[in-house]
């Protein structure tokens, strides 16, 4: 104790022997104005406050008082109990601990448990005499006790506390599931700086942290979820989403036809409708990822897919919507899984499959919160699964488009051989090749190309060639046939413009490139004009290429009006005129210059550019033009 704390001394006979600094501080009564009086009549004295210098007795401090030998007498010292609670002190440690709802937990330096709050909900029913006397973490299920004794003992020797850290656990190991606490703690010191222990305060912060969890896994959907058209990448989004923070294994299902872009069907589906396992995450498949089959009759998947409502199934050995699916009740059984939660993918009553969640260990039962979540889960992946397909349709379609509006066999021709290649790319788009017969033995060669992809730059293809055909027939030269092409696409991106706003061709624009080559074989001469697609080139009979300098006219239905310029080229004996387009896919897709063929490179040069410009052969005893080479996967060509 310190000597701060001693007011008087007394000795054995009642009188105030000694009046200490904190006894005038603290009564305004010097040493000389006490010293020799009664104690009793001092303090009746101090306790009237007549004077009006000193306090009145309720706010004195509480006193300790103990013998002191001197000599053969005893003398009595007064000191303030200053580590001692006072009556304030005592009345709001036993609200805190009997009546505050927040657990409260004193643990000494070994951290044993010291102290417990019991007003909380969880400790109702708790036995405080088994907890007194125990180390902390052998009496709460407190999941990394290792982790937590750790950082127990660092709060210890710093003194820093740790605040709000979230710990799972229970009240007692084994009861019930795990909950979530935010806990805090502090170190317990006395005035002397002597570590007593620990106090720790744990909130059940269960609900609001599930309720957090569950906003992030939905958040996670709608984020990640729709990022690419396709419909199994779709569903490969989605398992990556929600496991493993919704459930360590999830499942989906999706009606075959919908992955070919057709129409699912409607609710309730048919028994024989196959499903596509399209994507998984979990510890064990009970069928290929690809496999094609039917549900069988009875299980909580066919239900969902009848009724369009989600299915909270408990999994239990005997269950008999298992021995309907034993490779699915082996996958089970080997994952450990518990609970099941089915949910359609659906959207305005048409079904695009089934999603299955399983959850496995230690994870919670499925609840009723957790249907909330996946139904809302389900309902965004649904719809972007139908955004997949109708794309992958539309791509289908203008794709299909694209190939009817091309000529469907060569081209009869007496006085010239073409070679030519086109390889569309999967979403369909709009370039396309021409031979048209002319007077005289004359033969126009057509290449062109609509900007864009998709269903917009099929039809519009289809509008232009329609319309180069029937120019043609006028016996136009290449610069005017190009200049009233170009006064039909401005008339198409007119229409296209006036159209009503909401609809989708409204906001496209049209804009298309054209060659056109006019083949002369009795002058033997090739005169060109180009409306910005690549200038074209010319074969030796070496194998060496060149590119004719062409001026290049504004592009079809564009904001220029400089007129179309022609080149005519004189062909020798064995020479191969060529000209044609490749463009390379999610590039502009407005016509490009490629790279110039160069002068003597031979049939290297040939392979990697002229040759995607396919030859023509004149009537006149010349070799047959070359074949063209494959078109690499992510390229268009035409020619």
């Amino acid at each position: 104790m310190s000597d701060r704390d001693v007011l008087m001394l007394v000795d054995d006979n009642g009188h105030v022997v000694e009046w200490h600094k904190p006894a005038e501080e603290l009564f305004g009564r010097s040493p000389e104005e006490v010293r020799g009086l009664p104690v009793a009549a001092l303090l009746r004295e101090l306790a009237s406050g007549d004077d009006g210098r000193h306090r009145a007795s309720a706010q004195w401090p509480s006193l300790r008082i103990r013998p002191l030998l001197r000599g053969t007498s005893v003398a009595w010292e007064v000191r303030t109990a200053g580590d001692v609670a006072t009556e304030m002190d005592r009345a709001v440690l036993k609200a805190a601990f009997t009546q505050f709802p927040v657990g409260l937990h004193v643990l000494d330096d070994q951290l044993r448990v010291v102290r417990v709050n019991t007003a909380t909900r969880a400790m109702r029913r708790a036995s405080v005499d088994r907890l007194i006397g125990r180390h902390f973490f052998e009496v709460y299920g407190v999941e990394d006790p290792d982790a937590e004794e750790v950082i127990a003992r660092e709060v210890l020797a710093t003194g820093v506390p740790v605040i709000n850290r979230l710990v799972r656990g229970s009240v007692r190991p084994g009861a019930g599931p795990p909950g979530i606490f935010s806990v805090t703690t502090m170190r317990m010191q006395n005035d002397r700086g002597d570590v007593l222990g620990l106090v720790v305060s744990a909130v059940d912060v269960t609900e609001r942290e599930r309720a957090r969890l569950r906003l992030d896994i939905l958040g996670a959907v709608r984020e990640r979820v729709g990022r690419r058209l396709d419909v199994i990448d779709v569903c490969e989004e989605f398992v990556d989403a929600v496991v493993p923070a919704f459930s360590k294994i999830a499942v989906v299902e999706v009606v075959d036809e919908v992955i070919r872009g057709e129409n699912p069907p409607l609710a309730p589906v048919d028994p024989e409708v196959p499903l596509r396992r399209v994507a998984f995450r979990g510890r064990m498949s009970a069928h290929p990822v690809g496999d094609i089959r039917h549900l069988p009759f009875g299980t909580p998947f066919t239900q969902a897919l009848s009724d369009l409502e989600p299915r909270l199934v408990p999994i239990e050995e005997d269950s008999a919507w298992l021995a309907a699916d034993p490779a699915r009740a082996e996958a089970i059984r080997v994952s450990e899984a518990h609970s099941l939660l089915v949910v359609p993918l659906a959207l305005r009553g048409e079904v695009f499959g089934v999603v299955s969640f399983y959850r496995q260990e230690q994870e919670d039962p499925f609840d009723e919160e957790d249907i909330a979540l996946a139904r809302d889960a389900c309902a965004h992946t649904a719809l972007c699964i139908d955004n997949a397909r109708r794309y992958a349709l539309e791509r289908a379609i203008a794709a299909t488009v694209q190939r009817r509006s091309l000529p469907q066999q060569p081209v009869d021709l007496t006085t010239v051989e073409i070679s030519h290649l086109h390889l569309s790319g999967p979403e369909g788009g709009g370039a396309w090749f021409d031979a048209i017969p002319l007077s005289g033995a004359r033969t126009a060669l057509v290449v062109g190309e609509v900007a864009g992809r998709g269903m917009a730059a099929a039809t519009a293809m289809g509008q232009l060639r329609t319309a180069v055909y029937s120019l043609a027939a006028l016996d136009l030269g290449p610069d005017e046939l190009l200049a009233r092409l170009s006064d039909t696409a401005v008339r198409l991106a007119a229409e296209r413009a006036a159209l009503p706003a909401g609809d989708p061709l409204h906001r496209v624009p049209l804009t298309a490139g054209c060659s056109i080559a006019v083949y002369d074989p009795v002058d033997l001469t090739c005169t060109v004009a180009r409306a910005g697609l690549p200038e074209p080139v010319v074969v030796h009979p070496d194998g060496a290429c060149d590119t004719v300098s062409v001026p290049e006219g504004p592009v079809l239905a564009g904001s220029g009006d400089a007129p179309f310029a022609t080149t005519t080229l004189a062909l020798a004996e064995g020479k191969h005129p060529g000209h044609g387009h490749v463009r390379a896919r999610g590039r502009d897709p407005r016509p490009r210059r490629p790279p110039a063929c160069p002068a003597g490179a031979g049939s290297r040069a040939e392979r990697q550019g002229c040759v995607r410009r396919p030859g023509l052969r004149t009537g006149r005893g010349a070799p047959a033009g070359r074949e063209a080479d494959a078109a690499r996967p992510d390229e268009e060509a035409s020619g």
